[in-house]
């Protein structure tokens, strides 16, 4: 979409969904466009909003990731930014870990990430560094399962459009029975969800 038509389907969001938060993706690929949606997700009251890397001038470093998503949080100074971490896509793969903790102290508005990897003792290294005021989503859902017994409590994920079911199972069984060990339900729906994973992405990828 264009940055005119990502604002107005933003806008209908906003005035729509009243019992739901928003959350306004506005990466891309020029920071002037990015910064111009950040502006607008914060003077609509966006709950938050969530940044990719400069996906021209990709960071390498943690510092030049942190430098340039403080120049986006600028532009909505009041709004909870999330970094959007998902390396298979921008072929940005820092260090989250170090990401957050440098993040924290320099960027006001960060409020944690979205983390789209499949690597689970990444994630809950992210998951430990601020639990009380730093958010972690999980966006991998071939990992739920596993990352529920780590803690983790949230996601943002792809299949929650098409199976939201699966997911839901997974994460009442692990929540409701780790203390028993019977994760059985929540082993076979992983297994499940997975296998459909595999047979949509077979076929290249699909956005929903």
């Amino acid at each position: 979409m264009t940055v005119d038509e990502r604002k107005s389907v933003l806008e209908c969001w906003v005035n729509s969904a009243h019992r739901l938060t928003i959350m306004a993706q506005i990466g891309g690929d020029c920071l002037t466009n990015v910064c111009s949606m950040a502006r607008h997700a914060g003077a609509l009251d966006a709950g938050a909003i969530l940044c990719l890397p400069d996906l021209f001038f990709r960071p390498t470093t943690v510092r030049q990731l942190v430098d340039y998503l403080q120049v986006v949080s600028q532009s909505a100074p009041r709004t909870p930014l999330f970094y959007y971490h998902i390396p298979s896509f921008t072929g940005v793969n820092l260090d989250m870990e170090e990401f957050l903790k440098l993040g924290r102290k320099e960027i006001s508005t960060l409020a944690g990430i979205k983390y789209t990897h499949t690597d689970l003792e990444h994630a809950v290294r992210c998951l430990n560094v601020d639990s009380e005021s730093c958010n972690v989503f999980l966006g991998a859902d071939q990992i739920l399962a596993g990352a529920c017994i780590y803690g983790f409590d949230s996601a943002i994920a792809t299949t929650l459009n098409i199976f939201p079911s699966l997911l839901q199972d997974i994460m009442e069984s692990m929540v409701g029975n780790m203390e028993s060990g019977d994760i059985t339900i929540a082993r076979q729906c992983q297994e499940l969800l997975n296998n459909r994973i595999r047979d949509i992405t077979n076929f290249g990828n699909i956005s929903f």
